[in-house]
């Protein structure tokens, strides 16, 4: 599969783009790779790809379109399948002593460990089957914040300054250039075991105050019958990328406690310690209509179990009225204008559209 990118440069995300196959059209090749930067929002100048008999140049600032037509939507789904969707995370893990580290900022959101090391944009590969180890019960509750966290972590991303870091367990501040943030600490992954520890189960922290707001995720993994979010400790030995389903926990743990991100640092040659800002400086992201669409698409294709579960999911978050008629979606948005969000007959998203306000 020719990769897209700068052209003699190598794709920072791999190859995982088929730019194009026998019948595909190059025009509808820039259409579509439009839309993938516009839902990876990644940095690009230009880019390139390859096509049968021709060498196209993509402009990269493709602008975000109010409503992809739905064979362009369909296209677009086919073509990144069996995977690729956009979760906007930065960081390079900082190295040192539990507790304190040298780095240039803390690792914001899922990313697969080899992608550390570089700040700005990072590609999620997402298949069903990668996480087929957790319940359904827990999928589908992450698969409600999905949509909303991804916005989420792209803010706290924007937020987080680089540098040098400090953490007072003992009175929940986290120090990084300048910047003091109360935090919680949500859990750590035990690189060596391939285990992950809820904050509010580690013994050496149960009961105190770093770890209270992670205690509400327990209680609500009991009251939902979630059992991921209620064991100690689990173990993650027989995932295919056990970080990467450290990482869908500390996800879902973010969006269960409503915490505005998550963010994790190496602690010790073995350990990463993940946090949960427990701050108002933190901003919360706004909801953007004009980059709904591609904030709806990009948050269904995460985890890929319910995509109606991912829209509504997003607009509670976001605390808009809403209503559901059959296969369509529709939302008050702040404003008084509203979207729309129909899906086909297999429950994937077929459009999404907005209409003014009177």
């Amino acid at each position: 599969m020719p990769p897209v990118g700068r052209p003699g440069a190598e794709h920072p995300y791999g190859q995982w783009w088929t730019a194009a196959e026998p019948g595909f059209r190059p025009s509808r090749t820039r259409a579509l790779l439009r839309e993938v930067q516009a839902l990876t929002g990644t940095p690009w100048d230009t880019g390139n790809c390859s096509t049968p008999g021709a060498r196209t140049r993509i402009q990269a600032a493709g602008e975000p379109r109010l409503r992809l037509p739905a064979g362009e939507l369909a296209e677009l789904r086919e073509r990144c399948a069996p995977g690729v969707r956009a979760l906007r995370a930065c960081g390079a893990r900082a190295d040192g002593a539990a507790g304190r580290g040298r780095g240039r900022a803390p690792a914001v959101g899922p990313s697969p460990p080899e992608a550390a090391g570089a700040r700005g944009s990072r590609i999620v590969v997402n298949m069903v089957s990668e996480f087929s180890r957790f319940s359904d019960a827990f999928l589908l509750e992450a698969e409600r914040h999905a949509a909303w966290g991804a916005e989420q972590l792209e803010a706290l991303t924007a937020f987080l300054p680089e540098g040098p870091w400090t953490a007072d367990l003992p009175t929940c501040a986290y120090r990084q250039e300048g910047l003091e943030l109360r935090v919680a600490v949500l859990g750590t992954y035990d690189m060596d075991e391939r285990s992950w520890m809820w904050g509010w189960a580690n013994p050496g922290l149960r009961g105190t105050e770093v770890v209270a707001l992670t205690g509400a995720i327990e209680r609500y993994g009991r009251s939902q019958g979630i059992a991921e979010l209620t064991e100690e400790a689990l173990d993650l030995s027989g995932f295919a990328d056990p970080r990467r389903a450290a990482e869908m926990l500390a996800f879902a743990g973010m969006g269960v406690a409503e915490a505005p991100g998550y963010f994790s640092q190496q602690a010790g040659p073995g350990t990463q310690v993940y946090f949960l800002p427990d701050d108002p400086q933190v901003p919360r992201a706004a909801l953007d209509a004009i980059a709904l669409p591609r904030t709806l698409v990009t948050g269904a294709g995460l985890i890929g179990r319910s995509a109606r579960r991912a829209v509504t999911g997003y607009f509670d978050h976001h605390g808009v009225p809403r209503r559901e008629d059959g296969d369509r979606i529709t939302a008050e948005l702040p404003g008084g204008s509203a979207a729309e969000v129909d899906f086909d007959a297999e429950g994937r998203i077929g459009a999404v559209r907005l209409t003014a306000a009177p």
